[in-house]
């Protein structure tokens, strides 16, 4: 599929793949629709399968991009709706198959590299240049599950990162984290190297996928890509600012610090539970759900 081309068919919908690397044994390909909207407007990304066993944020993108009706659409969606191709196919936890690589800690990528390296690159190049957001579907790993939350990017500027977090309240969900800028190579890296807002949304666990978290994923995308306009939109939400202080054991983690808003109401005190599983081979990883607890410092 040429991107570009099938953005300029106004009113249509293109299906086709973009070509991502090859083994000595196959070709890898990454499946791509562009719903192109019948007038003009602004361009939103949604990448899934970036990790190919979060199922119930592919089947939300998948049903979001057969409902979408390019004829009653202002500008245009570009959507990735398995990225991950041998970590679908494989069903390997957090982990390429083919080069042992976690697929989002690769970007902006290497066209040099090793397939995830590649595969990066070429999304980065094809896909996430040319939107205006970016919001990418997650959810639990194998051995892991995650209820709904949604982590803002950071870096960008004060203006894209409040475009941010306007744009994770598009989903269904109570509970908003703001990643660091000095964080690298997840797809958020399109923050500071496009100056988009971007998303990472989380929700659901390999087995058994639920209904609630597939449509989590579904409304979200469907309420941001339903007006272009969604992540301008100057909605008055906290910002929260934190500097946690970590204790416990390495699988239950509380979290403490102090949280403070950004129309400057008095601070007050919060307790995050992280709950973070280890992997055989792999680094920690943690994935925090915020519950906030007001109560006076």
């Amino acid at each position: 599929m040429n991107v570009e081309e099938a953005l300029g068919k106004r009113g249509e919908k293109s299906y086709g793949f973009i070509e991502v690397g090859s083994t000595s044994v196959n070709t890898y390909r990454i499946p791509v629709v562009v719903i192109a909207g019948k007038k003009p407007g602004k361009t939103v990304g949604f990448l899934g399968g970036t990790h190919g066993t979060e199922y119930a944020s592919i089947e939300g993108l998948i049903r979001t991009t057969r409902e979408l009706d390019p004829s009653e659409m202002s500008g245009n969606v570009i959507a990735v709706t398995v990225l991950n191709g041998p970590h679908f196919e494989h069903r390997s936890a957090f982990l390429s198959p083919i080069d042992q690589l976690n697929q989002n800690r690769q970007f902006p990528g290497d066209p040099e590299g090793t397939l995830s390296k590649r595969t990066a690159y070429v999304v980065f190049q094809e896909v996430i240049s040319r939107c205006d957001a970016l919001a990418d579907l997650h959810g639990g790993d194998i051995g892991e599950d995650i209820d709904s939350m949604v982590i803002a990017g950071g870096g960008g500027g004060e203006d894209v990162e409040r475009m941010a977090i306007d744009m994770a309240r598009c989903f269904p969900t109570e509970y908003v984290s703001q990643l660091p800028a000095s964080v690298s190579g997840l797809t958020m890296t399109a923050q500071k190297e496009y100056g988009i807002p971007c998303v990472t949304s989380e929700a659901g666990t390999p087995y058994p996928v639920r209904e609630r978290h597939i449509q989590f994923h579904y409304e979200g995308v469907k309420t941001f890509s339903s007006t272009s306009k969604c992540f301008l939109v100057n909605r008055r939400w906290p910002r929260l600012l934190l500097t946690p202080r970590v204790t416990g054991s390495k699988h239950r983690t509380l979290v403490s610090g102090t949280v403070s808003t950004s129309w400057g109401q008095e601070s007050r005190r919060v307790i995050w539970l992280v709950r973070s599983l280890t992997c055989s081979g792999t680094s920690l990883r943690a994935m925090w759900l915020l519950r906030m607890l007001r109560s006076r410092s």
